[in-house]
């Protein structure tokens, strides 16, 4: 096309630029011609796909020298139009760069068109007509160039290459349609036929021998010289098989057997019939194959597969052999085992003689290479199951890869092994699902095997005991007694029985008793066999039973002596309210300067301090607590810790209080001298001095029966009194909270504080304990039920006389009392009716109601009780104000009273000024109840 345009072009410097344009195919086509030439021939040699663009360095340069030929001159050193020509032609003087480009440009035609004449036509036999076109249709341009430059042009002077080109590819387009050029790779295929073993002839229509192959002429080369353009006829083998003609009218596949002077030898010989185009035959195709050697090696095989099949149908086991599944051959023994004959199983998949899951696993085995034994499940003919035990080998077969398989029925094996495996699993969940303890150990206390009950119980992983000695496992005391006395008795006598504590991995006793026997194994190994059952329970049951019947004891001691006490502080402060009342009749109106004055008030004094023995009592009795009040604990901690500090500087006092403590419902005045209590027993402890802790926290115990707060579930206060002292043993902390038990000398305790501590705490739902050991002091915790009500503040007491003028019917079954108390009502302004029984006293009201302002009514009488008396009183009138009086405490009794609508209650003995103001309370308060 450039060469065209250049033609056409009438002005000089387009027919140089077309010119220049006409070079980038003009260096290309060289190289191409190369490269192509190398791939048609199928050649291997150093062109390859790193060295090809080695080929267009050359090529590029040029272009590059062509493009910039103004500035050097070195392809053309000078262009003119031809003479007479002006500027329809031009003269191109080529310069130096141009013959170099030349030179190479004709090298590489050269060595591609030499390769494909040598190649093609000397070896494609069957294909020189396309390799013929193809050398003619590369050597025109190569002429048509060459005339060019030794001057000589058909059309005045211009290079005719262009046009060579054009009658290539009309070459080639006619050799495509006509060869079918470029449709087969005609060297690749005649090289193959040249390499391959079998001898390949090719006659055509006349059985002129057309193409030989190397093989064919060794093949045959004792018998028959093969020539082309050559006549051959049955000669060939007529006198080794003359009933054979290579001529027929048919194909040929047979094989023969020739005589030569080598000696013998066998062919397989096939003729396939060559078609033209028109379908005409035009030829045929002789193939012989030289198969002695694998005729010898099949002899040998017969020989030795018969060798084989004697020994495989003299085995026990079964034997297949299959090609990638396919059963070849079995022996009688498989065939038995799988209830086939043996000719039904050949041919066959070996699938069929396996269950999906085997025949799986057999694949995987093969594909993983594993050749040792395994276990399956095989299929029989009627489509039973068997076990089998069976192995496979890969071993090569004339040029195959089977593989042998061996089976051996083990059904019965299995069988007994399951039945084995079952007994023992049954053995092994009877071993393991006893409660008792199943253990074996040697001659030197090492544990040869346990059952999950020991695991179970102490907490070890079975693993980590095994091996181990068992008195590893024991508490210290009876790991001596282990060695010395258990494994001596056990060797003389052969059996031991007995009990000892065991502890777990987090170090809890477990009582174990024990029996073992001294036995002999089968293999003559002596060990030791023993059973154990863990009697913790039993064994705590047993203490609790102890302790319960001690505490039930303990009990009942504590009840009769604290209605005894509770009896005796009653009657007590009866006495005492009578001297009491008599001492204040008497100090009433009396100058303090009255000599009998100091004395009166003495009596006083000491009738306080008697009243304070007889609360130590009631603080012990059962019921001894007063009158309860929603009460923030740690003003009562603070309140009675600092008066007890001013008194004893010579301990040191500590204090933690939480923050937002819960409220408690108590009797202050019973909890105040709980504290005091406890702190004195806290000072008698340290009589050099010490350390005083006192605590409060609150806490939620729950359900959980290991929690380790001694009380019911709920919300409480604790309490905690400790101090460095001398310490309890055992013994005294068992006794420390009975009544008039002291360790102290006589005439120094009554015996009575931590007894009434522990009586003021109980009467007020609460638990004490203590915790405490010789040399390491005493803690005393009291837990406190905590309350929803709202703390109410302690009022200031006033010691002023309240007076009235109202009726007050008194009731009351000691005279002493009924006289006295009369007299301190009148004394202070208030008319007064008194009787000695409820029966009186119901009668008196029923007549004078109207009169009677107030009833103080004594709790304990006899006949008619106090609290029978209030009822009849509320049926007279259920507006009557009743202020109970007593020498027991609020609880129990006049609790119940006081719930039943009683308007208030005052504990005897009590002083004018405080019975003034509680009957003033009542009788200002509203009538209601």
């Amino acid at each position: 096309m450039a060469r065209g345009f250049e033609a056409a072009s009438t002005v000089i410097s387009d027919k140089i630029f077309w010119a220049k344009i006409e070079y980038f195919g003009i260096t290309v086509v060289p190289a191409i011609w190369l490269i192509f030439v190398h791939q048609y021939t199928n050649a291997k040699g150093w062109i390859t796909s790193r060295t090809i663009p080695l080929f267009f360095i050359m090529p590029i340069l040029t272009i590059l020298m062509v493009l910039t030929n103004e500035f050097h001159g070195m392809i053309w050193s000078e262009i003119t139009p031809m003479p007479g020509k002006e500027a329809e032609i031009l003269h191109y003087k080529h310069a130096l760069w141009f013959w170099i480009h030349a030179a190479y440009n004709y090298i590489l035609l050269a060595w591609g068109t030499i390769h494909l004449a040598t190649s093609g036509i000397s070896n494609f036999k069957i294909y020189k007509l396309q390799s013929i076109s193809i050398l003619v249709a590369a050597i025109i341009p190569w002429i048509g160039n060459a005339l060019y430059l030794i001057g000589y042009s058909l059309l005045d002077g211009m290079d005719m290459t262009p046009f060579a080109l054009t009658l290539t590819g009309l070459i080639i387009g006619w050799s495509m349609f006509r060869h079918k050029l470029f449709l087969i790779v005609p060297f690749a295929r005649d090289k193959l036929i040249e390499i391959i073993a079998d001898g390949v002839v090719v006659v055509d229509s006349q059985n002129r021998i057309v193409d030989v192959n190397p093989s064919a002429r060794r093949i045959l080369k004792n018998r028959f010289e093969l020539d082309v353009g050559k006549k051959i006829d049955d000669s060939l083998i007529s006198d080794t098989h003359p009933s054979l003609s290579l001529f027929d009218e048919m194909e040929i596949n047979k094989e023969i057997q020739i005589t030569d002077k080598a000696g013998s030898k066998y062919l397989n010989v096939t003729v396939t019939f060559l078609k033209d185009r028109k379908g005409e035959d035009s030829g045929k195709l002789i193939i012989f194959r030289d198969v002695t050697k694998s005729k010898h090696s099949e002899d040998a095989l017969r020989e030795s597969e018969e060798r084989f099949r004697k020994l495989s149908d003299a085995a026990e086991e079964g034997i297949a052999i299959h090609d990638k599944g396919i059963i070849i051959d079995v022996n009688n023994a498989l065939a038995r085992m799988f209830r086939y004959e043996p000719g039904e199983l050949i041919g066959k998949y070996a699938e069929k003689l396996a269950t999906p899951e085997t025949w799986q696993k057999i694949l995987d085995r093969i594909a993983a290479g594993y050749d040792k034994p395994y276990q399956g499940v095989g299929v029989r003919k009627d489509g039973s199951k068997i076990i089998c035990q069976m192995a496979g080998k890969p071993f090569p077969y004339q040029g195959r890869s089977l593989r042998i398989a061996t089976f051996r029925d083990i059904t019965d094996i299995k069988s007994a092994e399951e039945a084995l495996k079952k007994s023992e699993k049954r053995y092994r969940e009877l071993f393991d699902n006893i409660s008792d303890f199943i253990y074996t150990h040697d001659l030197e206390g090492r544990i040869l095997s346990v059952n999950r009950s020991v695991s179970q119980n102490l907490g070890y992983p079975l693993k980590d005991l095994i091996g181990h000695s068992i008195c590893d496992l024991m508490q210290s005391e009876y790991r001596e007694a282990f060695e010395k006395e258990y494994l001596l008795q056990i060797k003389e006598q052969e059996y031991f029985n007995g009990v000892a504590i065991f502890l777990d991995q987090d170090g809890k006793k477990h009582y174990i008793e024990h029996r073992n026997k001294l036995v002999s194994g089968e293999d003559g190994e002596i060990y030791v066999s023993g059973s154990g059952r863990d009697i913790t329970d039993r064994v705590m049951a047993n203490k609790q039973v102890k302790e319960l019947q001690s505490q039930v004891l303990q009990s009942k001691k504590m009840e009769a002596i604290g209605t005894l006490a509770g009896g005796v502080a009653h009657d007590f402060n009866n006495l005492l309210m009578g001297i009491y009342g008599r001492a204040s009749l008497m100090m009433i109106g009396i100058d303090p300067s009255h000599p009998h004055f100091e004395h009166l008030k003495g009596i006083e004094e000491y009738v306080k301090s008697a009243s304070n023995l007889t609360k130590q009592l009631l603080g012990f009795a059962r019921g001894g607590k007063y009158e309860t009040t929603p009460t923030d604990i740690n003003d009562l901690l603070i309140k009675s810790s600092e008066m007890f500090g001013r008194t004893r500087k010579e301990i040191a006092i500590h204090r933690k209080f939480q923050d937002g403590i819960w409220t408690v419902d108590v009797d202050r005045g019973q909890v105040e001298q709980m504290l005091i209590n406890l702190y004195l027993n806290a000072w008698q402890a340290m009589p050099t001095g010490g350390d005083l802790y006192i605590e409060s926290e609150n806490l939620f115990a729950g359900e959980n029966k290991d929690d380790r707060y001694p009380v019911r579930p709920g919300r409480y206060v604790r309490i905690s009194v400790r101090d460095t002292g001398a310490g309890m043993d055992k013994a005294t902390q068992e006794r420390i909270f009975d009544p008039f038990f002291t360790t102290k000398e006589m005439g120094r305790g009554t015996g009575l504080g931590l007894a009434s501590a522990y009586g003021i705490v109980k009467n007020h739902n609460g638990i004490i304990e203590v915790i405490s050991a010789p040399g390491k002091g005493a803690a005393f915790n009291i837990y406190l039920p905590a309350t929803s009500k709202k703390i109410v503040s302690e009022k200031r007491v006033e010691n002023d006389i309240f007076k009235g003028n109202e009726t007050i019917l008194l009731i009351d079954d000691e005279e002493m009392i009924l006289e006295v108390g009369a007299q301190l009502l009148e004394k202070i302004g208030y008319r007064v009716f008194k009787v000695n029984s409820g029966a009186k006293a119901l009668a008196l009201y029923q007549a004078k109601r109207k009169q009677i302002d107030l009833v103080i009514l004594d709790l304990i009488m006899p006949e008619m009780s106090g609290g029978e008396t209030f009822d009849g009183l509320k049926k007279i009138d259920p507006e009557a104000k009743v202020l109970l009086s007593s020498g027991y405490s609020i609880d129990g009794l006049a609790q119940s009273i006081l719930d039943r609508g009683c308007n208030g209650f005052i504990q005897k003995p009590f002083s004018i000024t405080a019975l003034s103001k509680k009957i003033r309370v009542l009788l200002d308060s509203p009538t209601s109840s």
